[in-house]
């Protein structure tokens, strides 16, 4: 690969992982304190920013992976795109658990324990986003960094950073 010390690291995209791991938590601790209506807003900030990291690598940067066709031990393109496919399927899963808590605290009020089965369930979620992150940490991004040159790299930037803005700017 040609020298990138210009370019970032396709694999500073995970950066946004943290970020992620962030909201998530901070929507785990709304449940906790049985403030519902705030868990759903975090939960869909959530949904809104996984959403756009996965379109960007789903649109940009696995369909470079796969053309790459590097035939690494568990980093066939296609693992990627079903963990995104699972991942996109438990937020689902998630919104309604948490709108059906929220109806229910309407009704009669929440308890903690009234929580406690969605948090076991979103304990599932964790341990598939963790898979995920390390899958990408350890195969996807350093078979990038290491396979493209800095133009290639750069134009992939270009097109998460676009994608990114316009998403943002969708959401005013």
């Amino acid at each position: 690969m040609s020298s990138c010390s210009q370019i970032r690291p396709l694999s500073d995209h995970m950066l946004a992982h943290q970020q992620l791991l962030e909201l998530f938590e901070q929507h785990q601790c709304a449940l906790i304190s049985l403030e519902i209506e705030r868990a759903c807003e975090l939960l869909a900030d959530f949904t809104r920013h996984l959403r756009m990291h996965r379109d960007g690598e789903e649109e940009f940067v696995l369909p470079v992976y796969g053309a790459l066709d590097l035939k690494l031990e568990g980093g066939p393109v296609e693992f990627f795109q079903s963990e995104h496919e699972k991942l996109g399927w438990w937020l689902g899963e998630m919104r309604g658990e948490v709108n059906e808590l929220l109806e229910e605290g309407r009704g009669r009020g929440l308890e903690p324990r009234d929580v406690l089965p969605l948090l076991d369930r979103q304990a599932t979620f964790k341990h598939l986003l963790d898979h995920h992150d390390k899958r990408e940490a350890n195969i996807l991004y350093p078979a990038m960094d290491r396979e493209l040159n800095a133009k290639q790299v750069g134009a992939i930037w270009l097109q998460l950073d676009g994608h990114e803005a316009a998403v943002r700017a969708s959401w005013s």
